[in-house]
């Protein structure tokens, strides 16, 4: 994570690149969560060797590594080749502008000649907390240290379910399917159940019956879920219920769910690993912010600024 410890960034270049890649979108509700959406193939960097130049702009050459450099490395190795040479055209944006200004001599203003400074000053900081810390890989001892006292964020559980709509539900009606009142919605989910512990196939009804649109096609199977990542009831009975077995019908303010899972595990510390990393990195960073920030006395004039706010109250001790 490259910190952001100025208002604006040290490049516009995702401004001035034509494209930019688009924001992650937002996720569906939990409780009708439909499968996750492959994200597009990209080419990984590391196919090209650091050292090779992979872009001129004028006399100035970027290798591989100096352009990873320039725009984050985490960032380059996640994006596909469109995306890079979108970004290469943001930063050539940004050189041949900035040349151009030189030659105007805007950078002898004293304004220009401050706010160099300031990004000279952002650009060492960033490279400073990469190297102390966003850069190091977190030690077995601390990984292992955090999976044991956080053991339910990796219990996981992967499950079909058929969700029978109640009349008010933020569901659309199927064509062609009764607006069910929340009595008759429980004696259709009771029936589907009766079928399925005669032996019916959970994955047809759930294509037949289940009015989660999203799942039904893919005969009711949710993407991998972890605890806090549904709704209170549905989460509940997922989590207690034995593998294979259909649960009762579950309610939730969407309807009856009638929930099969097919898998209850304890994700392995060597595949949470990443997931740890992600979790406490940022705080490492803050803290060794706050470390080297209160070496130097710092003075804030409240009238101008404002006093510092509360911390926000919590549930957690």
């Amino acid at each position: 994570m490259k910190l952001s410890l100025f208002c604006s960034t040290l490049l516009p270049l995702a401004l001035l690149a034509q494209n930019p890649p688009p924001a992650a979108p937002s996720a569906a509700p939990p409780s009708l969560a439909a499968p996750a959406t492959p994200a597009p193939a990209t080419v990984p960097s590391t196919m090209i060797p650091p050292d090779q130049v992979v872009l001129v702009i004028g006399d100035q050459k970027f290798t591989r590594a100096q352009f990873e450099l320039l725009i984050q490395k985490g960032m380059a190795e996640k994006m596909s080749q469109t995306d890079r040479r979108k970004m290469a055209v943001g930063v050539a944006s940004v050189i041949t502008l900035a040349a151009e200004a030189r030659r105007q001599a805007l950078d002898q203003t004293p304004y220009a000649k401050e706010n160099i400074d300031i990004v000279t000053d952002q650009w060492l900081a960033n490279d400073l907390v990469t190297k102390e810390v966003a850069s190091k890989p977190l030690d077995d001892a601390t990984l292992k240290d955090y999976y044991d006292k956080h053991q339910a964020q990796f219990d996981e559980v992967t499950a079909r379910h058929i969700l029978i709509r109640v009349h008010g539900a933020k569901v659309p009606i199927r064509p062609g399917q009764k607006d069910l009142t929340a009595e008759e919605a429980l004696a259709k989910a009771q029936d589907l159940k009766k079928q399925l512990d005669a032996g019916a196939d959970f994955a047809a009804l759930a294509k037949a019956e289940s009015d989660d649109t999203g799942s039904a096609k893919n005969g009711g199977l949710l993407p991998v879920f972890k605890r806090g990542s549904m709704m209170p009831e549905f989460e509940k009975a997922a989590f207690d219920a034995e593998v294979g077995k259909v649960t009762d019908p579950v309610k939730t303010i969407f309807g009856y769910h009638l929930i099969l899972v097919t898998d209850h595990k304890l994700k392995p510390l060597d595949e949470a690993k990443v997931d740890i990393e992600r979790q406490l990195k940022p705080q490492l960073e803050k803290d060794y912010v706050e470390k080297i920030r209160t070496r130097t006395p710092i003075t804030i004039d409240e009238a101008y600024f404002g006093k510092p706010e509360a911390p926000a109250p919590t549930l957690m001790k």
